[in-house]
């Protein structure tokens, strides 16, 4: 089987056979396996990021395509380790079989996301993970997978119809058609030439992906889903939510530039090198950075401070992105990476005193430093990242 097929397809399968058999010990070594095969994969597939590996799969009424380079592979390294180390740490912490298929089938949804090579296929797997994480929230809280579906589905139907608004232009999900396309309209805008889209519909285009990005995001005001549903899940779980799926966003804001960075400069026009709709993204992520790091203060919860804690650090990578200069996308993708390391370490910590302990505010964990040295010690190492 071709190796993208095996990066997005073998954590489902894993999954879904763990549930299906549901033997304790069998479903956690299936888990373990079907996570690994995508981080395995990531570390040997480096070397064919520029040799344009692709992955077709006809369907009928639509084709799933899967393609890498060096930007996805980078997310797909991310997701890849992050989502393993969780999944391992789901060995301690997992209640059942549910929670390994559906821990499972996010992890083929992320993966999916950043190794798509055409809007559909993208906005397929986006479905998949955001469906599968909600049910990972309902089976512990069901006031806060209620308000993650809520906000979910309004981000679903922004990009839905995003995508009917491109496809029914342009009539191809396809990336590089899309890209090539908005290239030759914003050379035809600067000249004053007719254009397939106008400037009201390629600016609707815009906000619509930037309500689905934000709400993965957790890019304020769409955040409020956030606390609750990193706070009311299984804590190793927590680990790829914040570290790897909030990535989804991010790695969608990325992707809007590459398709429509240069219609939308020329149409919108810019500041200083920085364009109007990258304002807009800088903007919106300092108040994620503010509003994130003040109520991440007030919490006496050790789940939820890390929890505000990991939205106002992702408005740091908003920022970088809405800047969108070369030096502040590296920024942006250099913080991505150390985010979903340390912020993933932390929930990884938290799963570990909460097995350990039971308790998660900070008035009952007095002495937790000689019971659990070595979980302090990675306390220490995250909080020192964190830290800069």
């Amino acid at each position: 089987m071709n190796e993208l097929a095996l990066i997005v397809f073998a954590p489902l399968i894993a999954g879904a056979l763990a549930w299906l058999i549901d033997i304790k010990g069998i479903r956690e070594v299936l888990g373990v396996l079907g996570a690994a095969v995508p981080l395995g994969y990531a570390a040997l597939l480096y070397q064919k990021t520029t040799e344009g590996l692709n992955f077709v799969l006809n369907l009928g009424v639509f084709k799933l395509t899967l393609a890498l380079n060096m930007l996805n592979w980078f997310f797909l390294g991310i997701g890849a380790l992050v989502g393993f180390a969780a999944i391992l740490a789901l060995v301690s912490t997992g209640r059942d079989s549910y929670e390994w298929l559906f821990a499972l089938m996010s992890l083929s949804g992320v993966l999916g996301v950043f190794l798509a090579n055409d809007l559909m296929t993208f906005f397929i797997f986006w479905e998949i993970m955001t469906f599968a994480s909600f049910m990972m929230i309902l089976h512990y809280n069901k006031a806060a997978s209620l308000k993650y579906f809520l906000l979910s589905v309004f981000g679903a139907y922004a990009m839905l119809i995003a995508l009917g608004m491109i496809y029914a232009k342009l009539g191809t999900f396809d990336f590089a058609q899309i890209q090539q396309t908005m290239y030759k309209e914003a050379y035809a805008a600067a000249f004053g030439a007719d254009t397939v889209f106008s400037k009201g519909e390629s600016s609707l285009i815009y906000l619509l992906f930037l309500i689905a990005f934000g709400v993965k995001a957790g890019m304020f005001p769409l955040h409020v889903w956030a606390p609750d549903a990193y706070s009311e899940t299984n804590q190793s779980y927590a680990a790829m939510f914040s570290g790897v799926l909030s990535k989804a966003g991010v790695y969608g804001f990325i992707m809007l530039y590459l398709l429509m960075g240069t219609r939308l400069a020329i149409e919108l026009g810019g500041f200083r090198s920085t364009t109007k709709f990258g304002y807009i993204i800088t903007f919106l992520g300092g108040l994620t950075i503010i509003v994130g790091g003040l109520l991440a203060a007030l919490q006496e919860d050790i789940r939820k401070l890390f929890a505000y804690s990991s939205i106002s650090q992702l408005g740091y990578i908003l920022v970088g992105i809405g800047v969108g200069t070369a030096l502040s996308m590296q920024a942006a993708l250099f913080h991505a990476l150390s985010h979903a390391l340390f912020k993933g370490l932390f929930f990884l910590i938290v799963a570990t005193i909460v097995y350990r302990t039971g308790k998660t505010t900070f008035a009952d964990m007095g002495g937790l430093a000689e019971k659990m040295p070595f979980t302090f010690a990675m306390a220490f190492v995250a909080i020192l990242s964190l830290a800069g």
